[in-house]
């Protein structure tokens, strides 16, 4: 189940995969047919992406890791292995670039998701609206809130 893996990479050590887990958790709690079952909060969560349509491209100094979350009509899609031609296409909304896994990791799940000091640590470069960036990282907060997985120690 993607929840288990996206925690044992929360928990674990952290490898190229933890980015893709976590869309493809993401995805699958926004696509799925609803289950109020699953977790109790599945419709407010769903809520994050309604009227939300965005372009997110995340790509590691490496090249190891490039994947892409496309939000539209209320539904997420997830682009794994983006092709270099299709990274400079002008119409991602934001391009995230990170130094690795563990610099996406700490924005994402820090506290205050501070942007600024990342940038400044050159731990991650930012292309376009921060604004997305922002969204994303709340939308990851707050998987890991409605399932409960937030309560676990991190890394």
């Amino acid at each position: 189940m993607k929840l288990d893996e996206l925690s044992k990479e929360i928990n674990g050590e952290l490898t190229d995969g933890f980015l893709h887990i976590l869309l493809e958790s993401m995805r699958f709690c926004f696509n799925a047919p609803l289950i109020d079952n699953v977790f109790k909060d599945i419709k407010e969560f769903r809520r994050n992406i309604d009227g939300f349509s965005g372009r997110c491209l995340f790509v590691s100094e490496d090249n190891a890791i490039c994947e892409a979350a496309i939000f539209k009509k209320n539904t997420m899609r997830v682009e794994k292995d983006v092709a270099p031609s299709d990274r400079v296409i002008k119409n991602w909304d934001i391009i995230v670039r990170f130094k690795d896994a563990k610099a996406l990791r700490d924005y994402l799940f820090s506290q205050d998701q501070d942007i600024l000091n990342l940038i400044l640590t050159n731990d991650v470069e930012v292309e376009g609206n921060l604004n997305y960036l922002f969204k994303f990282g709340f939308i990851s907060k707050d998987l890991l809130r409605k399932t409960g997985l937030d309560s676990w120690q991190l890394n």
